[in-house]
């Protein structure tokens, strides 16, 4: 049935007289002209804040659900426990960022120079500010995570090191808990930041970390597949997953055009405050304030997590730096 009307609506789209992406075009939300994501950010955050205390006060005693025991064995399957404006997934319309389908991110966000998919780092920013960015944007952030992929010398020591019998995820795992050296978040917190400031910091180490990630996952391929060969030097100018793609050691557009379609699909985090997979009070698979894994109140694993749960690429650090800067005002 779902099949069916989507084939519908595709043929009834073909026969409008408005072109739906010029209706899409009217409808989307574009982003101002500065490049500065942070920057964006912070203007756009205090009105969100007194939205957010608006709602609050006018509809905090109202509820939205009831919880059954097979609710909370089934690993708190179907609960209405999070909020998120980031992304959701629809059970017939599969997922939405920011409100937008995959086809309409397509069409609106910036491709790479001579590509036709979008890049990652667009999603990125529509996922934090809620607006389509430009291809200036875009290739800022680019730039801006060429600028900060660079892994300490322990991290590197230790990803040489692993035995090769240690599971890829293992070993990525472990490297991002051991970036938890660079974190400015915990430096700030240790030194008793206003709460205020959580989410710039948070915004900090979730650049740091994205921009980390692919240089991570790279060593561990070529520790695991390539004999240790070495990854090579990151490229300023080169998109995010271009320079995945040539550190993985593949030069084939095609191949990097599927890659950046295959990270951007994969910028599902569902959102939240509390985490993912078997979430909960205290986190779940997938992040979280806390991220870890199993999580809730009583621990225990259980997968899906409640309506608001997810994981993504990227998403992992959208949720921490959403809750600061809105949610916890």
């Amino acid at each position: 049935m779902a099949l069916f009307r989507n084939a519908a609506s595709r043929f009834i789209s073909a026969h409008q007289k408005v072109h739906p992406l010029a209706a899409l075009a009217t409808r989307a939300q574009y982003s101002t002209e500065n490049t500065d994501l942070r920057e964006v950010m912070a203007q756009k955050i205090p009105a969100m804040q007194e939205e957010v205390k608006a709602f609050r006060k006018a509809h905090g005693p109202t509820k939205v659900g009831e919880i059954t025991v097979d609710m909370m064995y089934g690993g708190m399957r179907g609960m209405k426990g999070l909020v998120t404006e980031t992304s959701v997934l629809d059970p017939e319309e599969g997922i939405r960022f920011r409100g937008y389908s995959l086809p309409e991110c397509q069409s609106l966000l910036p491709p790479a120079e001579g590509g036709t998919e979008p890049l990652p780092e667009g999603t990125f920013w529509l996922l934090c500010t809620g607006d389509v960015p430009t291809k200036a944007q875009a290739k800022a952030l680019s730039k801006e995570w060429a600028n900060r992929a660079d892994l300490p010398p322990h991290v590197v020591n230790m990803l040489n090191n692993f035995p090769a019998n240690l599971h890829p995820m293992a070993q990525f795992s472990a490297a991002i808990t051991a970036l938890n050296s660079e974190s400015k978040f915990a430096k700030g917190y240790s030194e008793g930041v206003h709460k205020t400031k959580y989410w710039e910091l948070c915004f900090e180490d979730s650049m740091d970390l994205i921009a980390k990630l692919p240089t991570v996952a790279a060593t561990i391929y070529r520790n695991l597949y390539r004999d240790g060969t070495s990854i090579g030097a990151i490229d300023p100018d080169k998109d995010w997953s271009a320079n995945f793609t040539a550190m993985l050691g593949y030069d084939d557009p095609q191949f990097t055009e599927l890659m950046r379609l295959y990270l951007t699909i994969h910028r599902w985090v569902g959102g939240g405050d509390g985490g993912g997979g078997g979430g909960g009070d205290g986190g779940g698979g997938g992040g979280g304030d806390g991220g870890g894994g199993g999580g809730g109140d009583g621990g225990g694993g259980g997968g899906g997590g409640g309506d608001g749960g997810g994981g993504g690429v990227l998403g992992t650090w959208i949720i921490p730096l959403y809750s600061y800067a809105v949610f916890d005002s």
